[in-house]
């Protein structure tokens, strides 16, 4: 569909401008599809590639762009944002200055299924047995980048809840930051493709023996 719109002059505006989201899931065939019109694109044609995975980039990729680092929003901007909207300002946190991030999470579905897993999560923490842990493992979804944005609501929980007590509270503190450590391990686990109920298996006896 790119190709075929960008041999096209602008006719609206000064220029031509492709926003590409998620890049870094572009597929191979995709990317190397747009390298020649990456290297040399037409006249008042741009491209702006988004992504905050760099890396996951094809290198062919990467050596024909110019890397722009966006920094991210404050959380009081963000919950500014929600506040606008009518929505839940308490997701703005969750959201790591993402402002389009914080719109999706703030959801009123979203926001169940995110606070659903978090205290299903610690309730297997909290059981007296594993058996619970084992169950909630069983009863996630079995797709990757569902499991790992789960994953991350409940890592964010944690951080948030860190910050708030390390006043008060510099032992409570310290044990989010641990179990928050457990946590990013599980993402990591699920992003190097182990499947995805073990790392959840994993994380939980990980949090019951801290």
């Amino acid at each position: 569909m790119v190709l075929d719109r960008v041999g096209f002059s602008p006719h609206e505006g000064r220029a031509l401008v492709f926003i590409v989201r998620r890049a870094d899931e572009l597929t191979v065939q995709a990317a190397n599809a747009l390298l020649k019109t990456l290297e040399e694109p037409q006249q008042k044609t741009h491209f702006v590639l988004i992504t905050s995975r760099p890396t996951r980039l094809l290198d062919t990729i990467r050596s024909r762009t110019l890397p722009i680092r966006f920094g991210p929003l404050s959380d009081s901007i963000v919950a500014e944002i929600l506040k606008r909207r009518g929505l839940d300002p308490s997701a703005a946190p969750l959201a790591q200055g993402n402002a389009s991030l914080a719109l999706e999470l703030a959801e009123p579905e979203t926001k169940r299924e995110r606070d659903e897993f978090v205290a299903a999560a610690r309730d297997a923490v909290t059981a007296p047995d594993l058996v619970p842990g084992l169950k909630f493992a069983e009863s996630r979804p079995k797709e990757r980048d569902a499991v790992r944005e789960q994953l991350s609501f409940l890592a964010q929980a944690l951080a948030t809840e860190g910050r708030v007590v390390v006043a008060k509270d510099p032992q409570m503190a310290e044990r989010r930051a641990r179990e928050h450590g457990v946590v990013l391990e599980a993402m990591d686990a699920v992003e190097k493709n182990v499947q995805p109920g073990l790392a959840l298996e994993a994380m939980i006896v990980g949090l019951r023996n801290l």
